[in-house]
């Protein structure tokens, strides 16, 4: 049984769906962004233009070189509109996973909205990692409900297993990360309400500020203006020195204006950060305001800095971070969710050699 995945293995996200296949099958990748690991069975083809729009598709023809050599059985693309549409121009069935910015966002826009829904119907099975990506699939893209399935892009079991760390109760740690800084994760919202917290006498804080990107020395400069320097730390970390930073914080923040299930939230949760987070449909499915976190109107700035000084409560923090962790263990089982999927796709379309069927843990056959 051989897999072709098709995305970029720039990402955690794509490297794991890679190691997940190849517990299971023979698996390859297929990517136009340089790989962050190397292995002989991923191939990167550098892009003939730098435009988003030209760029996969210019790369079609090295793609189906690449799958008459390899003859794969199974083709699971990421995201609709630049692997998904190779997968829908290389005229073979496929998977899909969507990520979230490319249903939310870029298919309702006019050039994009038409390739987008044959891309998503062409397909066999999509993945989702948010029901409210799901009901927009359905409702606004008819697409049909039995072929997708929705589990997020969860952790490890290694990662879920790690105990609770205690905190310490001095002042508060806040952690604000997420893969880039850009308009989208609208960061410069959440350090308008740290001055807004400073302006009303509080400093028993610090945010760590942990994003990156080619605007991070303007948010420093920020910073400087707001005069709230003293109270945010730029900390550029590997992954590993983020979750060790989340385990010993209060606090994780996200005033993202669009997005499914965000895997930084679900690190938070399973480590211990109390999640304040921007009122969007996906947060709701993990967030419970005032009970398990907060919500908070990611265009106001005061919302936000009431919720943050609302969090500032040891105890209520002790409560939560028990219950988050215990929802996470529940939902967010990357394993567990990988199992259920690759039982899904066996029973739709795509056919799962015997041998290794008895290896998954529903079946003893």
């Amino acid at each position: 049984m051989k897999v072709l995945i098709l995305g970029d293995f720039q990402s955690k996200h794509t490297i794991l769906w890679f190691k997940s296949y190849s517990k299971f099958f023979e698996t390859y990748g297929f990517s136009l962004q340089e790989p962050i690991i190397k292995d002989e069975k991923i191939f990167y083809v550098k892009p003939k233009s730098h435009s988003e729009k030209l760029k996969y598709i210019l790369a079609l023809n090295e793609l189906k070189k690449i799958y008459e050599k390899i003859k794969p059985d199974i083709i699971h693309a990421h995201f609709i509109q630049n692997y998904g549409l190779m997968a829908y121009l290389l005229k073979k069935p496929y998977i899909l996973s969507v990520w979230g910015r490319d249903l939310f966002s870029i298919a309702y826009k006019k050039f994009r909205n038409y390739i987008s829904r044959e891309i998503l119907k062409s397909a066999k099975i999509i993945h989702v990692d948010a029901y409210s990506l799901k009901w927009l699939l359905v409702n606004n893209f008819q697409i049909n409900p039995f072929k997708i399935i929705n589990f997020p892009f969860g952790l490890e079991s290694e990662i879920l297993n790690k105990p609770l760390k205690p905190l310490k109760n001095d002042i508060f740690r806040i952690v604000e990360f997420r893969k880039h800084i850009n308009e989208i994760y609208n960061q410069l919202k959440i350090l308008e309400a740290i001055k807004v917290l400073k302006k009303r006498g509080l400093k028993n804080f610090v945010l760590f500020f942990l994003s990156k990107g080619k605007d991070s020395e303007y948010y420093k400069k920020i910073c400087i203006e707001f005069g709230i320097s003293d109270l945010v730390e730029f900390k550029p970390s590997t992954h590993s020195e983020i979750m060790d930073l989340l385990s010993e914080s209060h606090i994780y923040i996200s005033a993202s204006f669009v997005d499914s299930t965000s895997v930084s939230l679900l690190e938070a949760m399973n480590f211990g950060a109390f999640p304040i987070v921007s009122d969007i449909w996906a947060n709701f499915e993990w967030v419970i305001d005032d009970f398990n976190g907060y919500l908070f109107n990611p265009l106001n700035e005061y919302d936000i800095a009431q919720k943050i000084e609302k969090a500032m409560d040891f105890e209520k923090i002790e409560k939560a971070r028990v219950i988050n962790k215990q929802i996470v263990k529940e939902k967010a089982d990357w394993e567990k969710n990988f199992y259920s999927f690759l039982n899904f796709i066996s029973l739709n379309s795509f056919q799962i050699d015997k041998k290794i069927k008895g290896k998954f843990p529903w079946s003893y056959i």
